[in-house]
């Protein structure tokens, strides 16, 4: 038994060690017969790169540069803030790269590849130096290009995918964002899309306390303000058309079609202008100076009137500032008024709720749209003295809604200067509070 057991145990332990060299010693690639270890071009790591440079293209010089804890930047052919996804995908690419074979160690003609004087080239600088490649002529079989490194004469074969990068130009590595920061603490809007002109503040920076302060004093839509500043923030360029433009004129940008001013709490302005289109794009200017194209989809999501400003809400007082509530049908007119803090119906106190309902759902009626005072017969309220009615007043203020027939799901309503569109919920909340006084027992 003795005899036997020992071999074995030897042989586990033979097994063992095999499988650890296997895992942490043998971790190269097992190449199949024929096949050449594939040959690390740019022998750096990524934090080891200082810049990339295109030779020999369109651009002549293009540098892109890399430091530590710093955005990517263009440094020529002028400076520009890169792209930062395109510059660490560019930067990847070429740090990453292996030949797949090496078509010859010791070329002494590199025209036969398609390697020349005019050849793409680019330098990639480090900590150690430069290293120049060169991409020639595309192989024959498999999509490979021929490739070269500066002071050998070795001829590699890359995989395909390098000749985009090695093809790159400015507008393929410049940020596409107007708008590098991010917009924090904004205090004022002011608007302009044609005839539309609106102001808007947030004193307290609250994004749930913005106002409408022109043309007219409103509380604020705070939802589509803040879409607002979330579309300016990430507007994007689709075409750099003029960094330095000497006549704004040509664009419209003299007297644009849109204009968006935002001002934070520190007194800090950014704006948005609009020009003229041109296909599916509109000139765009954010500082007067640089001309870009902008996708015309991406302008119009800005453009709003001066009521898609306003909050949705019908805009009444709260019961607590009411003095005396009036509602008015085709059987008549009840009125209660506030004395002492109750409510008083013919004389008789009821109870808060009665109201209460009434006033909760009228501050919760979305409002649909806002119009002018205007097509009065179609909208169910030409004939005012007709209409249901209700009145809320205050010590400060006397609001009368006139309440249209319903149309569908949807009703309009309206006050002394608007139409309002609102959801048929209003016309069964007034009725249930008209019904409510009526049938009310006096509160003990």
């Amino acid at each position: 038994m003795k005899k036997r057991f020992m071999p074995t145990v030897v042989a586990f332990i033979i097994l063992v060690i095999l499988v650890i060299y296997a895992n942490y010693f043998e971790t190269e690639e097992i190449l199949l017969p024929g096949a050449q270890k594939p040959v690390q071009i740019v022998d750096l790591s990524q934090d080891a790169v200082q810049s990339i440079t295109w030779l020999g293209n369109e651009d002549k010089n293009l540098k892109l540069i890399f430091e530590k804890d710093k955005a990517p930047m263009i440094a020529a052919p002028s400076s520009y803030r890169a792209d930062k996804s395109e510059a660490e995908g560019v930067l990847r690419h070429f740090v990453e790269l292996k030949s797949e074979m090496v078509v010859s160690e010791n070329s002494a003609d590199f025209e036969q590849y398609g390697i020349n004087a005019s050849s793409t080239k680019v330098i990639i600088s480090g900590v150690k130096g430069d290293i120049e490649l060169s991409i020639g002529s595309k192989s024959e079989v498999g999509g490979s290009y021929y490739l070269t490194k500066k002071g050998e004469n070795k001829v590699y074969l890359v995989a395909g995918y390098i000749k985009g990068t090695f093809d790159k130009k400015l507008e393929n590595l410049r940020d596409k964002r107007f708008f590098a920061e991010s917009f924090t603490d904004i205090a004022k809007i002011s608007y302009e899309n044609g005839d539309d002109k609106v102001e808007l503040e947030n004193s307290s920076l609250n994004s749930t306390e913005w106002k409408m302060v022109k043309p007219f004093s409103y509380n604020a839509n705070n939802v589509l303000i803040a879409d607002l500043i979330s579309k300016i923030e990430g507007l994007s360029i689709n075409r750099f058309i003029e960094d330095r433009a000497d006549d704004l004129e040509i664009y419209e940008l003299n007297k644009p079609t849109l204009r968006i001013e935002l001002t934070d709490k520190n007194g800090v302005k950014r704006f948005v202008k609009a020009g003229t289109m041109s296909g599916t794009e509109t000139f765009v200017t954010v500082d007067d100076e640089s001309v870009h194209g902008v996708s015309t989809m991406e302008i119009s999501a800005l453009r709003y009137n001066t009521n898609d400003f306003r909050e949705k809400f019908i805009p009444v007082l709260p019961l607590s500032e009411a003095t005396l509530v009036e509602l008015t049908d085709a059987s008549g007119t009840v009125q209660v008024t506030k004395s002492d803090g109750n409510w008083l119906y013919n004389d008789s106190k009821i109870e808060n709720d009665t109201l209460k309902d009434l006033f909760t759902g009228l501050s919760r009626a979305e409002v649909k749209r806002y119009d002018e005072l205007k097509d009065l017969a179609s909208r169910k309220l030409e004939n005012k003295s007709k209409c249901k009615k209700i009145r809320i007043k205050s010590e400060k203020e006397d609001t009368v809604l006139y309440l249209g027939e319903l149309q569908g799901i949807n009703m309009w309503i309206c006050n002394e200067t608007e139409c309002i569109e609102i959801s048929t919920d209003v016309d069964r909340v007034f009725n249930r509070a008209i019904d409510k006084i009526r049938t009310s027992e006096p509160a003990h």
